[in-house]
């Protein structure tokens, strides 16, 4: 019967008649006891896709409410997860949002997504997956509280640990919030913004060794140095270059594999470091070209460089 109702509701009603169907539904469901029948979920389940399709009535307070919650509850495993991207997914044109119980909710679905992908998970639903959690991220706005934004993605880290596109995107809009402070100080830091900034660069620089992708990590390491610089944090600089050229060196036999495009990217990226030295291309206590020096004594151990010059990019 409620499913029956539910379309109804849909198209003509608003968010507080859905919100008493569902009550209703909760308070039938929990008579049931543990146990709910295989025929009942599965009416349930296409009560949620039904739900979850109407994007026009799915508002915050149907996805907050404890109603909807303990639906949910009822599923366990595979088709649990798949509700929940299916949330997730069809909040994807919705707009930021910074309601601490919405933010919440979203929170305990993602973490619901990422914990059901394992090692012998196909390679598509793990990038789906971290897709999902990347856009739920990207909607989480605090506005000007950055600290705020900043803790967030602290917890985002430590919550979902197995996705590197997910710590990829938290480590470029962190150093995007560091970018966001130097804008709103104009460019002059007091004491606290300086400690933020701070913060976020050391949030950076603990995060990118977590990536696997090596040349993805130099990316970082390069684009993180510059926004240091821009935030006249020179130690914090220094501390990224020498991060960045320690990596030539470490390049992994799987990239050696895809020798010649892996050769031209980082050529790019070389060719953005030896810009950058133009600027720090020193040390005060090591000398003027400590950096540099360093990157070429790096070179010669990188294995891409040890390929036949006809095999190598230039």
């Amino acid at each position: 019967v409620t499913s029956a109702w539910l379309d109804c509701v849909q198209r003509h009603y608003s968010e507080r008649e859905m919100l008493v169907l569902l009550g209703s539904l909760a308070q039938k469901l929990r008579a049931l006891g543990q146990e709910v029948p295989d025929n009942v979920q599965q009416q349930l389940e296409a009560l949620c896709a039904s739900l979850i399709g109407q994007s026009s009535t799915f508002g915050s307070a149907v996805l907050t409410s404890e109603h909807l919650l303990s639906l949910l509850d009822v599923f366990k495993g595979t088709r649990k997860t798949q509700l929940c991207r299916d949330i997730l997914h069809s909040l994807r044109y919705q707009p930021p949002t910074r309601d601490p119980v919405l933010i919440n909710t979203l929170f305990d679905l993602a973490r619901v997504v990422h914990d059901s992908v394992d090692g012998l998970a196909a390679f598509d639903d793990v990038q789906y997956s971290a897709n999902l959690l990347c856009g739920f991220i990207s909607r989480v706005d605090f506005g000007r509280d950055l600290e705020q934004q900043l803790n967030f993605y602290v917890e985002s880290r430590a919550a979902f640990p197995n996705f590197d596109a997910l710590k990829d995107r938290c480590v470029t809009a962190v150093a995007s919030l560091a970018l966001r402070a130097h804008a709103l100080v104009k460019g002059r830091h007091t004491k606290k913004t300086s400690v933020f900034v701070k913060a976020c660069l050391a949030y950076c620089h603990i995060t990118i060794p977590s990536l696997q992708d090596l040349l993805r990590r130099f990316e970082l390491l390069l684009h993180c140095a510059q926004v240091s610089l821009l935030n006249a944090c020179l130690p914090q600089t220094d501390t990224f270059l020498k991060a960045a050229i320690s990596l030539l060196p470490e390049i992994s036999a799987a990239t050696v594999a895809n020798a010649a495009t892996a050769a031209e990217r980082l050529s790019e990226l070389l060719l953005q470091l030896l810009s950058f030295l133009v600027v720090v291309p020193g040390h005060p206590e090591h000398g003027p070209f400590y950096v540099a020096q360093g990157l070429l004594n790096a070179l010669p151990q990188c294995p891409l460089w040890a390929l036949p010059r006809d095999d190598a990019s230039s």
